[in-house]
């Protein structure tokens, strides 16, 4: 039972203010501006609340209490990624863009700061001094008297100084709410009123207990397609040089997970994806807790990877990121790589994580197991020479904008606010892209050269977490023209020489990254993400780059290649292929009986008759008019007899050694069905015989 004190005026707490902030862009930005130029930690917010209140006092007067403001300055700060995210947006966040919009007030709170006097910014409210509370012994001291009857003479008692606790409280601790019974008969044996957050944390600790205290029996068996899904080109991991739970030597003997590491050479086969003890490892890998496992974390994102080493290289920490071949890494089948996703959601259900369910989904994440060799690392580099080059280069900052991986929130809500800002796909940013080629191939040890297809997931990484686009839909040669751009200035970066099929590789792949780029994260799993990346690439001018390419080399590949792209309707797919019904041109009989009968001249032109279409798409069968075969002749529907030059005895006009004028006669031979004998008929060449469909 929690032990009750008498409580005095001096141990009251003051009463909560009511008082509302409206909140505007520019009290969101002095509070920016002050959160920047606060240096130590331990006194943070205490100079951030006397640095906005220095700028703002009708609002802090208004408070009227120290601890109150920084409540609320530290809940409007926190709110920035949540709640209030949208007035967020376009307040600066960074010292230099700070610097930018308002160089005054960043100049005089760098002053203050720095000169350690807060004279001016500590005004906020004068808080009424109070006297400490004297609490003397009232109680009259009597002398005492010793054995030997002699009388001793007592100092009288100390006087003792009670100080408020408000004065000696630390505003920037958050004080512990607990429920507290109190059973008296002054007091109701009601329990106190606990705040929101308490209630919530209440409510979800007793979940977390009932969850953790069910029996849930085993866990489902993953599918294989999700536990070991299609292993892409390029996988990344960020970590700190020193040791941790992973040997990080990625240049000289790559990385051994912890259950490993102790191991010469030797590493037993990773377990199948069915087995129920992948759960258990898989847990304890994800808590990082001291029991080693056999798995080495890696991510198939390269925005997410790139988004938290910045984060912690912020914070101080040396950070470094190595480039891995995903297929090398994973194996020959894939059976080393483990996707997350396929375990994590069962793990979360059960809330058998260290804070129950609130564990990342692991949509990017792979679990290596045994150890990545140093042959599948293709390049490593460090985080801070990226940052370096940020603020060195002014366009490779622009594009990259790594000031906003510094700021607090989620990933996908920094992702979002970058999409609103993007920059253009343009022949400068082109020339960044090539430039973060260079960095992050500072230090490799398989190839001094990025392959196509390291060149395509790249490139698609970069145009998805980055949203590098194009404003407006381009055209096929100004796509080309990009594409031939990138591979000039990839080769020049690297110091190659121009190679015209080199050229054209490179292009290809920077072309198929962007098709990528257009897309979701793991479009390659989902049919309906696909469609989706299609129509993206369309709707910015982009086509298969196999296509565009052909174009210029074969019409025919390009013609079929550009058939296969396109999406066939069912309708029209019933028209193609071997089933298809026959079309056959018909002819009217009266002009068949005046072909055959003579009366049409040899010299005029007939009109065709055109070929009309079935209008069933199902095959019909040619009703045949029934003929008496010759007995001596073979069947057959027509016989064109090839002309020949005419001999003297046949020509009516010329002599022997000149052959007449006149144009010889095909002969035609043409079946009948009346008695079996032939009839010659003169061969119409502008026109053709054609049968007619009974």
């Amino acid at each position: 039972m929690a032990k009750i004190k008498k409580s005095t005026s001096a141990h009251r707490q003051p009463p909560k203010s009511t008082y509302t902030i409206s909140w505007s862009e520019e009290k969101r930005r002095t509070l920016a501006a002050a959160v920047i130029t606060s240096q130590k930690p331990d006194t943070k917010w205490k100079t951030v609340a006397r640095l906005w209140g220095s700028v703002h006092s009708d609002d802090a007067s208004g408070i009227g209490n120290e601890k109150f403001l920084i409540a609320r300055l530290r809940g409007q700060w926190g709110d920035k990624t949540h709640n209030s995210k949208r007035q967020w947006l376009f307040i600066p966040q960074t010292a230099q863009d700070l610097e930018r919009q308002d160089p005054e007030l960043m100049r005089r709170f760098r002053t203050v700061v720095a000169g350690a006097t807060l004279v001016d910014a500590a005004a906020i409210v004068p808080e009424t001094p109070r006297r400490p509370s004297r609490v003397v012994d009232d109680t009259p001291h009597t002398p005492t008297q010793s054995s030997d009857g002699r009388v001793t003479k007592q100092a009288p008692p100390a006087p003792t100084t009670t100080t408020p606790p408000a004065v000696l409280a630390d505003p920037l601790l958050t004080p512990i709410e607990d429920e507290i019974v109190v059973r008296s008969e002054h007091f109701s044996n009601q329990p106190l009123a606990l705040s929101k957050t308490a209630q919530l944390q209440l409510e979800y600790a007793a979940r977390l207990r009932e969850s953790r205290s069910t029996d849930f029996g085993p866990y489902s068996i993953v599918p294989a397609e999700q536990a070991h899904p299609s292993t892409p080109s390029l996988l990344f991991r960020f970590y700190e040089p020193g040791a941790t739970h992973v040997v990080n030597a990625p240049l000289e003997n790559g990385f051994i997970s912890g259950i490993f590491s102790g191991t010469n050479g030797g590493f037993t086969a990773p377990l199948t994806h069915d087995a129920e003890f992948l759960f258990t490892l898989i847990e304890y890998h994800v808590n990082r807790s001291a029991v080693l496992t056999p798995f080495v974390s890696v991510s198939n994102d390269f925005y997410w990877c790139m988004r938290n080493a910045v984060k912690k290289a912020a914070a101080g920490k040396e950070i470094r990121i190595s480039i891995i071949d995903g297929r090398a890494a994973a194996g020959d089948d894939g059976s080393k790589a483990y996707h997350l996703k396929a375990y994590s959601g069962q793990i979360r259900s059960r809330r058998a994580y260290k804070n129950g369910g609130w564990r990342p989904a692991g949509n990017s994440e792979f679990l290596i197991w045994g150890r990545i060799p140093k042959e599948a690392v293709v390049c490593d580099f460090a985080v801070g020479d990226f940052l370096g080059t940020c603020r060195s280069n002014k366009a490779f900052g622009d594009v990259f904008r790594a000031h906003y991986f510094e700021s607090a929130g989620a990933t996908n809500i920094i992702r979002r606010i970058m999409s609103q800002d993007h920059p253009e796909l343009n022949p400068i940013t082109i020339t960044t892209i090539c430039d973060l080629f260079r960095c992050v191939y500072c230090s490799t040890t398989t190839q001094s050269f990025p392959k196509e297809e390291y060149i395509t997931k790249l490139v698609s990484d970069i145009v998805q977490g980055w949203h590098v686009k194009p404003t407006r839909e381009l055209t096929k040669p100004e796509w080309l023209a990009l594409a031939r751009n990138f591979a000039e200035t990839l080769c020049q970066k690297f110091g190659l020489p121009p190679m015209t099929t080199t050229h054209r590789n490179l292009a290809r792949a920077f072309l198929f990254g962007m098709l990528s780029g257009f897309g979701d994260l793991n479009w390659q799993s989902d049919d309906s993400l696909k469609l989706k990346m299609i129509a993206n690439a369309k709707a910015y001018g982009l086509e298969d780059p196999d296509i565009m390419y052909a174009a210029q080399d074969n019409p025919i590949i390009a013609s079929i290649r550009s058939c296969m792209w396109e999406n066939v309707s069912p309708s029209h797919a019933r028209l193609i292929g071997p089933e298809a019904p026959m079309q056959v041109p018909t002819r009217s009989k009266r002009v068949m009986k005046r072909i055959l009968s003579g009366t049409v001249p040899s010299g005029t032109p007939t009109t065709p008759v055109r070929s009309q279409p079935s209008p069933s798409s199902r095959p019909q069968k040619t009703a045949i008019k029934d003929v008496q075969p010759s007995r001596t002749v073979r069947i057959f529907d027509a016989v064109v007899i090839p002309r020949l030059l005419p001999t003297p005895a046949a020509s009516e006009n010329g002599s022997p050694n000149r052959p007449g004028e006149r144009p010889d006669t095909a002969i035609v031979m043409d079946d009948e069905d009346e008695d079996g004998d032939y009839v010659m008929a003169d061969y119409v060449e502008e026109g053709e015989l054609e049968w007619e469909i009974l």
